[in-house]
This record gives C-alpha cells, structure tokens and sequence, in this order.
C-alpha cells in the first residue's frame, strides 16, 4: 500500500514566509498517520527571478500566435518583446543564466531555514522517500499561484528516487466515489483543437499508437460534439486535448477550432458525467494550463497534467510522446511525468522547459497505472495478479522448489548457471582505493575475501542494485558458499540473482519485494512482493521463470515475461 505527502503552505507570502503543514497518509486510510508544522522563511527575489526567465523565455519562442490572443497580462504574466539587436546564442546564454539561478536560489530557500518545524519537515521526507522510494507521491498542496511555477522537480531531495514525482493540489478536495469502466481495452478521447501555426500530427501519431487501446480522435470539433462523446455511455480513461489554450485568473480555456472555444466551466456536467463512468486523467498539452488544473481539480478529477506556460510546439510534442510511451510500458504515472520532463533537457536552446509539465493530482485518489486502465480496476498499483498455469514435464522443479524450502539456502531449484557477470567491490578503506571483484561464475570473490565491503557507485549494475535494496553504499558481507546472497551490515537480508543468459536481474529488499531488472536497459521489468524477507530465488534455466521463497513457507513462481504469477498444477 503506497503512501502521501502532502506538504501545505498556506498563510504568507514569499515577502513574509510561510506556515506548512505536513501529512503523511496511508492510501485508504482516513486520518494521517504523520502531522508536522513548520515554517518557510521569506524570499523577495525568487517572484522577480521567475519573471525574468519568463520573459527571456517567451522571446526565445516569439510565440507570436499566444501573444495575440493574449493582449491583456496580469500581475504575473510580463509583456514580452523581441530583442532583435542581440545575437540568438546571447539570448539562450542569458536565458540559461537565469534559469540556474533561479534553481539556486530556491534549493536555497528550502534548505537554508533553520526553523525547528521546517529540519523535522525535511527529516521526515528524507526517511519516508528512504522506506518508500517507489511508493512515495509527494503532493504540494497550496492556494498561491507562484508556488505552482516554482521548480519543486529540481528538489534536491529527489535526485536519488526516479520513480518519485512531485503533484500539485488546491487546498480543498474530496475523495471521489470509485467508477469503474468495464472492458479491458483502455479508451482514449483525444480532441485536436484549433492548429494555427503548430502542427498536431505528431501528437495524433503518438495517441494512435498506444498499445491495448481504442483512441477516438476529433479534429476540430465543435463544443456540441465534445460534449456528446463526453457522455459516452462506454465511458473514457484518459481525455486528451492538444492545440491552443490559455488561462485568465484561474480560468482556462480551450480554443476547440477556428471559431470556437470552451471553458472548464463550459464542460463541467460533461466532465462530471465522464468522470463518473470512469474518466481517471486528463492530459492538456497545450500553452498555459494551471487555470485548466484548477478548474478540473474542483470537478475532483483524480490527475490532469498541463503545462503552467507557453510551450513551444517540439516540446509539446516530445514531452506526450514520452509520456505516453513509459506510461503505456508501465511506469507509474510519476515516474512516466518525470522522465518525460527530463527528456526535455535536449532543448538546450529552451532553458527552463523542463519546468512546464506539471500534474495536479487529488491526493484522496491514487493515480492508475496502464493497467489499472486496461480493466484491472482492483488491484493496487505494481502489484502483480496470480494465473493458473500448467507446467508440464516439471516435477523435478516442483520438487526442487519444495527442497529449496526445507532445506534452506541451498539454491537446489535449478543447476547453476554458467554466468559471467561481475560486481564491482570496494575495500572498506575508501582511502587505500583498493578494487575487489565478485564474479557470478564461480561464486567466489577475487583476488580476496575480505569481510567488509562497499559496492562501488556507477557500473551499469550497481544502480539496478542499489534502487532494488533500498539506495546508497552500504557495508555488506560476502558468502562464498553461494553467489546469489548478500548480507548487509545492519543484519537486514538481501538476494540477487542473475539469468543464464545475463539478460535479467532479480533482487530483493528486506521487506519481501522481488524486484526483476532487464540489464541492457536498466528498466525494471516486475516487482512483487512476500510477506517476509526473501530467503532464495533462482531463474529457470531458460530465463522465463523466477522462483522463490520466503519465511512464510510457500514456494512461489513468476512468469518473467507477462509478470504474472504461477500457479503449479501437475498434468
């Protein structure tokens, strides 16, 4: 069961601070389990930094379309001019000279307060990511607009969770009834809007191409028929919009075509009713959405991602169609966000786009994976469902895995594999420098066995090993009678495993999660869980199967390639 933290800053401004408030929840539950109360000191310059990017970001793009539609600003939108007399490089220069500074000066205000509240604040986030690294939504729930447009995602304190995103809420929210949608095809209402001066194509070609789903897609329809294909009896999963969109105030709008446009407010029973038949997401990729993010957030719609400023059309397009590639791949939606965000970093003539995609999310609901989409409205997230399988001409491994059960560690589930992988070791004397090396193959450190070692930091596994238990060099000690089992310092127990043909490897963390890697890639490909700490696990010897087994007793197997679990029956 995952876990959130909403972090509220209410009451103040950036001239005089602000009182924040955290909670942790239990996903479920309905009281927090955690209350903490602390205080940000002010910061005058990180409004003025903001619009200074903003400006030298606009020029960048000369979004000469946005500008015209609008002709009016308010007090955090900036008349933008063109510099015509400086050279394009010197604009991007300056550009990326703000956006570092801007970055600096915010680390800076969340590090520097030496406000007792705000060091118990952080303390609590820094162990909670540390129990919870793929578990953990981080919400930032506040009513002032320039805290939406701060770079929460550059926190520091995430740089070591990749699968941990940051939200934004307005202060009020509800939990909504739970909808479901029958059928197990996810269903994709995609609206193509007014297409002046960009180009759609690329966003049409990355919808179609969703695996396992049937997306509908309006070309610049009318108001009446987006409200029709709202109400959809079917129901929808994800609501798409691309094209041009602006926002006044906390006012969103949509321009649908070449006359037409539509408010939140203007759809809200059609969202409603598409909410209550299922609708989880809605995606705007489009300029200017935080008055859309509002709007949607109080039709308590469980995430909508949107992007808080103008964004250039070859960032729209590669920010969706990364995104949309890692979610259907499955990745949780954080995850999916925030690595299509850094993607975007190859812009390097747009300093700062990496700041415009941003989720708003209700922190009452868990947001879906792919798969929850695709019809398995009940299961939690990264948990995987069990199939009934028929393992023929296996009784030797079934009997192997029973013997793995009395007979402890012995690893009698399948003959050792000839493996050529080797993890990089460093002596405990990080001074000395000294390199040991453990290879799979022969199960035996080399050149020496010391007691105490340090994994190494980089090396295409060490990363893999390091996220599957739980982060950071720790001491460990080596057993030489196999090559699958680590024993860390602090007494908590840790196994890996690799594949016979190198390509997969399995960990486990302390508290029973079997995580499977592909190390080509470095994605992770399944991840379950026992209910105690792993005691053996072992491939098949074609790599399709993982078996293993815990203190609670039952020997159980995973199918590498669907993720599910296998039942054995005899034949």
């Amino acid at each position: 069961m995952g876990r959130v933290a909403v972090l509220k800053i209410v009451g103040g401004d950036f001239d005089r601070g602000f009182q924040v408030l955290l909670q942790i929840c239990q996903d479920g539950a309905g009281l927090p389990v955690t209350e903490i109360r602390g205080q940000l000191p002010p910061q005058t310059n990180l409004e003025g930094l903001y619009i200074s990017w903003l400006a030298h970001f606009r020029d960048l793009n000369q979004l000469k379309y946005y500008r015209e539609l609008r002709p009016h600003i308010d007090a955090w939108e900036v008349d933008t001019i063109v510099k015509t007399h400086s050279a394009l490089s010197e604009e991007v220069e300056a550009c990326r000279e703000i956006t570092e500074n801007l970055e600096k000066e915010f680390h800076h205000w969340l590090q520097q307060s030496d406000n007792e509240g705000w060091l118990k604040i952080r303390e609590k986030l820094i162990e909670e990511l540390a129990k919870n690294p793929d578990s953990l939504r981080i919400t930032i729930q506040a009513e002032n607009r320039c805290l939406w447009k701060m770079p929460w995602h550059s926190w520091n304190l995430l740089s070591r969770y990749p699968e941990v995103g940051i939200g934004f809420s307005p202060p009020e929210f509800d939990p909504m009834p739970k909808s479901k949608r029958d059928g197990s095809r996810v269903r994709v209402l995609a609206v193509l809007g007014n297409s002046d001066n960009i180009d759609l194509s690329a966003d049409r070609a990355a919808l179609e191409a969703l695996p396992d789903a049937d997306v509908v897609v309006l070309q610049e329809p009318s108001a009446r028929e987006i409200m029709q294909c709202l109400r959809d009896e079917q129901g929808w999963d994800i609501f798409c919009f691309a094209g041009h969109s602006e926002s006044k105030s906390n006012t969103g709008r949509i321009y649908i075509n070449q006359t037409e446009s539509l408010t939140i407010q203007e759809l809200k029973y059609s969202l409603r009713e598409a909410i209550s038949r299922g609708l989880k997401l809605a995606i705007f990729n489009s300029c200017d959405g935080l008055g859309l993010a509002r709007e949607l957030a109080s039709l308590q719609l469980p995430v909508a991602i949107v992007m808080k400023e103008p964004v250039p059309d070859r960032v729209a397009q590669s920010f969706l169609r990364n995104f949309l590639k890692e979610y259907a791949g499955g990745k949780s939606l954080s995850a999916s966000v925030r690595r299509a965000r850094e993607r975007l970093e190859e812009f390097k003539d747009l300093p700062g786009c990496t700041w415009l995609p941003i989720v708003c999310q209700n922190p009452a609901e868990v947001p879906p994976t792919w798969a929850d989409l695709q019809g398995d409205k009940s299961s939690k997230p990264n948990q995987v469902k069990p199939a009934r399988v028929a393992i023929k001409g296996k009784l030797s491994f079934c009997l192997s895995i029973i013997g793995a059960i009395i007979g402890s560690l012995t690893f009698a589930l399948f003959p050792p594999a000839q493996q050529t992988n080797t993890l990089l070791l460093a002596d405990p004397d990080l001074a000395q420098g000294n390199m040991g090396a453990w290879s799979g193959k022969n199960g035996t450190p080399a050149p020496d066995d010391p007691p105490k070692l340090l994994l190494k930091r980089g090396g295409s596994l060490l990363p893999l090993l390091q996220g599957g238990v739980g982060g950071g060099s720790s001491a460990i000690t080596v057993d030489q009678t196999r090559n699958t089992a680590l024993q860390w310092e602090s007494d908590s127990k840790v196994v890996i495993a690799f594949s016979a043909d190198e390509k997969y490897l399995a960990t486990t963390s302390e508290d029973g999660t079997v995580r499977v890697w592909e190390i080509a890639s470095g994605q992770q490909v399944i991840q379950t869980k026992h209910k105690n700490f792993v005691r053996a696990m072992t491939f098949s010897p074609d790599g399709k199967y993982l078996a293993t087994t815990s203190r609670e007793g039952r020997p159980r197997l995973w199918d590498i390639r669907s993720g599910e679990e296998v039942i054995l029956t005899q034949d």
